[in-house]
Formats: C-alpha cells, structure tokens, sequence
C-alpha cells in the first residue's frame, strides 16, 4: 500500500506541473481495491495542506476532477484520511 501511495504522489506530480491552466485541465486515474473512495488533492503549505478539490471513485476506482492548478507547487492526491510523513 505505500509503495502505491508513493507512486501515485510521484506521478500526479508530475501530471500536475504539466498543466499550468484551468481550460478544461482534469486529473483522473484508477485505484486497485478503491471502488466508492474519496480522492483527494491538496497543495502542501507551511500551514499544512489546503484541499483544492475531491472526487469519489466509481464502482471500477476510476476518478476524475477538474484542474485548479495554477502554478509548480508541492501537491498530494490521496484516497484516506491516513498520515503522512513529508
């Protein structure tokens, strides 16, 4: 599960700091073993993380939501309330 978890912030990082704009920019992807799972993405402050938008998963694991960002920043998709260690 963390080499999952790890995987998924490496590579919406990556899909995040290539999309710059909001015209019609979407983050989607598929979960293993995640049907009807919140995802969500945040940016990561100082102050901790700011919640910038939030999906469900379907009955397959897919997601899909809308690009709010803006500019090259930390960033973190995540699919539970679980800690994490920055």
């Amino acid at each position: 599960m963390k080499r999952v978890f790890i995987a998924v912030l490496i590579s919406s990082l990556l899909i995040l700091t290539g999309c710059s704009d909001d015209h019609g920019h979407y983050i989607s992807g598929k979960f293993e073993h995640a049907s009807n799972t919140p995802v969500t993405l945040a940016r990561i402050t100082g102050d901790g993380e700011q919640i910038l938008d939030s999906a469900m998963t379907d009955g397959g694991g897919r997601f899909k939501m809308k690009n709010p960002v803006k500019e090259t920043d930390y960033y973190l998709l995540r699919t539970g309330p679980q800690s994490v260690i920055y």
